[in-house]
């Protein structure tokens, strides 16, 4: 319910400071509709023809000395006013987020004081909750992604506003680490926007909204604690902001290529060397674990051959630099390190992808075979590459 001035003049009495040719423009200004007081926040008051403006505190504290109530001498503006002049005036806009519904008219008169139209303002939106999840709910509050791809994480969460949840004008929502900000540009290690949140009038209540917003994270987002923030804004020009943390787990995952075929040989020599390009399609960097087998897991052989095999130790490999030349075994066995049967981590550090235009992720590993003599078939064998956290 609406409380006019006039009849708070009747109920509350209260006297106009006595001054020299002063004009009094005096007003009431409502509680919010969550029952929030004016009090102490601040009118203005304006000449539009002019753009001369003046203030005055609400309540108590003011002239006025009363709740609710401004009083405003516009003889003290630097044209002072005259009959007939148009004022207007509004709640002045400050950080509570209670921003002014309406800016009121009115004309001065020859009277001692003229009473405004009343003034109110707006309540802003107030989150309920708010999480922030993959497509499994637990363990809550973490996000696994997936090797090469992207993973779907949703902010989602309950809105009120009392203006009536058809107020809410937009969502805009942020997720980010630790090492970025709200404000950040978006980066796909760091940070992540949504401008176009969707938001439920239907749910719950007639001041209720459900809001959700869906983040397409790359597999190479930072391991670290993120936040996803939302912006509200109404159509008061009301903006509030809430936040959830949840943290990105490590993923350690990377490819490689394959086959490497090393084409055909000749027995007690020494192969041309194949590349085999490694990438990293996790989000921190990675050492490499290698070993490899012939048919079976820890057979001592690096390829199987039919009647014959090739020992482990004649498939080798460089992590660091490359060499086309023809090799002796002597010169083979001196450049390159052997392939074992049980896993052997190798300093590698290829780090995660930094960029969001090109994969920059990738890395060489360089490899050779001896085959010795006997070998009249061909071979087959595996090579396992595994990850470990640099």
């Amino acid at each position: 319910m609406k409380t006019t001035f006039l009849i708070l003049l009747l109920a509350t009495s209260f006297t106009f400071p006595l001054a020299s040719a002063a004009h009094w423009v005096a007003g009431y200004v409502e509680n919010a509709l969550d029952s929030t007081s004016p009090n102490d926040r601040t009118v203005r008051l304006w000449n539009p023809s002019n753009s001369q403006e003046i203030f005055g505190t609400i309540g108590p504290s003011g002239p006025s000395a009363t709740s609710n109530v401004y009083m405003i001498d516009c003889e003290t503006l630097t044209t002072p006013c005259q009959v007939g002049d148009k004022l207007n005036l509004t709640i002045t806009n400050d950080a509570s987020g209670y921003t002014p519904k309406n800016i009121v008219k009115m004309t001065v008169t020859g009277a001692g004081y003229d009473i405004a139209p009343n003034l109110t303002i707006n309540t802003p939106p107030t989150f309920i909750n708010l999480t922030i999840e993959d497509a499994l709910s637990s363990p809550p509050n973490e996000i696994d992604l997936t090797p090469a791809i992207t993973t779907p994480a949703t902010c989602s969460g309950i809105i009120e506003d009392y203006e009536g949840a058809t107020s809410i004008l937009s969502i805009d929502a942020r997720f980010f680490s630790s090492s970025s900000s709200f404000g950040s540009t978006d980066d796909n290690n760091n940070h992540y926007t949504n401008s176009s949140c969707e938001i439920n009038t239907s749910y719950g209540t007639s001041i209720q909204a459900a809001i959700s917003c869906t983040f397409e994270i790359e597999y190479y987002a930072e391991a670290d604690t993120w936040q996803c923030q939302f912006n509200t804004t109404d159509n008061y020009s009301s903006s509030t902001m809430t936040s959830d943390m949840t943290s990105i787990n490590t993923l350690l995952a990377l490819g490689a290529d394959s086959p490497i075929d090393f084409g055909t040989l000749y027995p007690k020599k020494v192969s041309p060397e194949i590349t085999s390009q490694v990438t990293n399609y996790g989000n921190v960097k990675i050492n490499l674990t290698l070993n490899g087998y012939g048919q079976t897991q820890n057979d001592d052989t690096s390829m199987s051959c039919g009647a014959k095999n090739i020992s482990i130790d004649y498939m080798k490999y460089n992590l660091i630099s490359s060499n086309s030349s023809n090799l002796t075994l002597t010169q083979f066995e001196a450049i390159y390190e052997n392939l074992t049967s049980s896993p052997k981590t190798t300093i590698f550090n290829l780090n995660s992808r930094q960029s969001d235009i090109s994969n920059d992720a990738t890395n060489n590993t360089y490899w050779r075979v001896y085959v010795p003599q006997d070998i009249s078939s061909a071979c087959t064998g595996n090579i396992v590459f595994g990850a470990t956290q640099s």
